[in-house]
């Protein structure tokens, strides 16, 4: 419909205003084919931003995200992750595909910043048909790169992903990991 609008209504003094997450918004999505004749990108919030929350810990947990930062403000314990926080991380994480997602899954329990190798290793998967999963999480802001290594793009993802795991789970995959040379961090 704004694509019939934007050609039908190109001589015609009309403003429709949008919102919408760019890192939501899937290849061939309609939306990425419209072309905005404006645009206003909102980044995250600095840590100076967050400095007057009176939560020292907001920036580094959340990395400036408002929809992070919202969650994390409004949580009625500050030292666990708040529910709706952590099925919103896990939906987002869960979209980008299974295999993404159990990528994501062991990332999150090996130091930061992660080799590819040592995760590639782990889920016994063809390094460069990994790197080009882990490039596609980086294009979808969950992961970010790290010089030849890669760290999630917010802390509050990884946290939420390592919450998620059973006790057996999280005891198989740390063993892998420390197999893999890996080293689980906290």
């Amino acid at each position: 419909a704004l694509g019939y609008l934007q050609h039908r209504c190109e001589d015609t003094a009309l403003a429709v205003v949008g919102a919408f997450r760019p890192e939501q918004v899937m290849p061939g999505d309609p939306l990425s084919r419209l072309v905005p004749t404006a645009r206003i990108e909102l980044g995250p919030l600095s840590a100076a931003d967050l400095a007057l929350s009176g939560m020292p810990e907001l920036y580094a947990k959340t990395g400036g995200h408002p929809l992070f930062v919202v969650a994390a403000t409004t949580a009625a314990n500050g030292d666990e992750m708040p529910h709706e926080l952590r099925e919103l991380v896990l939906a987002r994480c869960r979209a980008e595909g299974p295999n993404e997602f159990r990528a994501l899954v062991v990332a999150s329990m090996l130091r930061q910043p992660f080799d590819p190798d040592i995760l590639a290793g782990i889920l016994d998967t063809d390094p460069v048909e990994l790197l080009e999963v882990l490039e596609r999480l980086c294009e979808r802001r969950l992961l970010r790169i790290d010089g030849n290594r890669f760290r999630f793009h917010y802390d509050v993802i990884r946290e939420a992903l390592r919450e998620s795991l059973s006790p057996a789970r999280r005891r198989l995959l740390q063993q892998r990991v420390r197999e893999a040379g890996g080293h689980r961090s906290r």
